[in-house]
């Protein structure tokens, strides 16, 4: 849940709109103790703004200054104020009975953003991406925050780079995003992301993938890959082990952290990269399925990556049930004379020997001598399932 005092401490300078009924209240409370030049003295403002606040001749006024009133004359800013506003933008509003506010796969989402191609700066939130389907995603998705009138700017430099608001930016610092630059501090899944809903888990990941992943149709693997300063790259490991202790969710596992390449930046800085790796064709169809992209590219790689691990696998188990029926037709062969009956290399006849060992469906005759071939059998030959 976020807070109006939540949001007050983020940013201090934010501005309020007071309801009609209650700048009555507050002039008629004023009025009954002192004139409004003596109050202004009081609050350490001009007569002439108190004035034109009290009358609705200025619309908004800082919450600072509300704060002091209020003290005073022994109110609750939260029963006085109508709206917070987003600097000037009269507009973009956050209603007080949207208070508090609560916590979303949608907020997730941005959150995940924040992580990937987005950047919190000081007065706005930017995100920044070549495809149209993020970048519509991403301005539906603050459109549903708590935030009325939702206002960005849009222009395109290699990419298209939108700015919201500062109340959207103040309610994804609020959400766990990080400020600034993110190669140069260290990453943490938010705590209530972690914690959330499956839901939840899947918005924050699917933005970040869609941001920072690719899909290698020829190392057939998808590969989040970030990269940090060498001073803290490796706690890049531990952002990463969040993130598969959340993918173990939705039956992806076996994922590996690896070390990726490194960058040297025109001004001498050299960053690291550290790489997560998704294989195998189940870990695939469990995030295509519980997961996926809105990258139209990624979806299309991650469709075809499928199909051809699955006819991998199936060619794979007919390798296995060539050489289950060679055992039974002639007892004993040798790795060699397998690998030329199926056609295959002998070092990949041999992998799917030692597979149908493990299930232990076929054995081998053990022998010293290395420069003798090992003579294979069946183990057990009956109710043998190759696709096991």
């Amino acid at each position: 849940m976020i807070n109006l005092e939540d949001l007050i401490e983020v940013d201090p300078n934010i501005s309020v709109i007071i309801k009609n009924d209650s700048l009555k209240e507050i002039k008629n409370k004023i009025l009954s103790n002192c004139s409004i030049r003596q109050f202004s003295k009081i609050v350490d403002c001009s007569p002439s703004f108190l004035s034109n606040l009290l009358n609705n001749r200025i619309k908004s006024c800082k919450f600072i200054f509300i704060q002091k009133v209020t003290k005073i004359l022994n109110l609750k800013p939260n029963e006085i104020i109508e709206k917070v506003i987003s600097r000037c933008r009269l507009n973009c509003f956050i209603p007080i009975e949207a208070f508090p506010i609560k916590k979303s796969p949608i907020m997730a989402n941005l959150v995940g953003h924040a992580f990937g191609d987005g950047h919190i700066g000081p007065i706005s939130f930017a995100y920044s991406n070549k495809n149209r389907n993020l970048i519509d995603d991403v301005i539906s998705n603050a459109k549903k925050l708590s935030v009325n009138n939702v206002t960005y700017n849009s222009r395109y430099h290699k990419a298209t780079n939108i700015q919201f608001s500062k109340l959207v930016r103040n309610i994804l610092i609020l959400a766990g995003s990080p400020i600034g630059r993110k190669t140069s501090q260290i990453l943490k899944v938010p705590v209530w992301i972690k914690k959330g809903s499956r839901k939840i888990k899947k918005s924050f990941i699917q933005a970040i993938f869609d941001d920072e992943a690719t899909v290698s149709i020829g190392s057939r693997e998808i590969v989040l890959g970030m990269k940090k300063t060498s001073e803290i790259v490796n706690s890049l490991v531990d952002f990463f082990e969040e993130i598969k202790c959340m993918l173990k969710e939705f039956k992806i596992k076996n994922v590996a952290i690896t070390n990726g390449s490194d960058y040297v930046k025109k001004d001498g800085e050299i960053t690291k990269e550290k790489r997560l790796r998704i294989c195998g064709a189940s870990n695939f169809i469990n995030f295509k399925d519980k997961i996926d992209f809105i990258h139209p590219l990624k979806i299309q790689k991650l469709n075809k990556l499928i199909a051809i691990s699955i006819d991998s696998k199936m060619k794979i188990h007919r390798t296995k049930i060539k050489i289950v029926k060679l055992l039974e037709e002639n007892k004993k062969l040798s790795t060699s004379i397998l690998a030329k009956k199926i056609g295959l290399g002998r070092r990949t006849t041999a992998d799917r020997l030692r597979e149908l060992e493990k299930l232990k469906v076929v054995d081998r005759i053990r022998v010293k001598n290395k420069a003798k071939p090992h003579i294979w059998f069946l183990d057990k030959p009956k109710n043998f399932n190759p696709i096991v």
